[in-house]
């Protein structure tokens, strides 16, 4: 489900800034396909490595997984740049990689904070959470 509401807000980007369609599947890529994907990977391995408690939950999938994501999808389009030529590493480490602690560290505090008011009062909401796994006999 992810996937396709990704899809359909980045074809209205693209349609809107006028951009084609090889713009568009690296867009994809970038912006939805690796997060999407690496997003549930790290929900796979928390729920399979950690134990199932309510804070495990919330500062694992909540924070932890949207830094670790933005950072690798940060770096992905950095390289994406590089090797397209439009820039040089040592461009980017001069003027974009200074930057991710200001971009992605509030971003995970953010995503936490929505994940944990979302399963607090709205749990139903939150697909990959279940009060009986990790509330109910705590």
């Amino acid at each position: 489900m992810a996937i396709i509401i990704a899809s359909v807000a980045l074809v209205a980007v693209s349609l809107n800034a006028g951009y084609g369609w090889q713009d568009y599947v690296v867009s994809f890529l970038t912006v939805a396909l690796v997060p999407i994907t690496l997003s549930q990977i790290a929900l796979v391995l928390i729920r399979s490595w950690l134990p199932k408690h309510f804070f495990v939950y919330v500062l694992g999938n909540g924070f932890f997984t949207a830094w670790l994501v933005g950072y690798v999808s940060g770096y992905l389009a950095m390289q994406l740049l590089v090797q397209c030529g439009a820039y040089t590493m040592a461009e980017l480490q001069v003027t974009i990689i200074p930057f991710f602690p200001l971009m992605f560290f509030p971003e995970a505090l953010i995503n936490g904070w929505i994940i944990t008011l979302m399963v607090v009062f709205f749990p139903a909401w939150v697909y990959s959470f279940s009060d009986e796994q990790y509330i109910h006999g705590k």
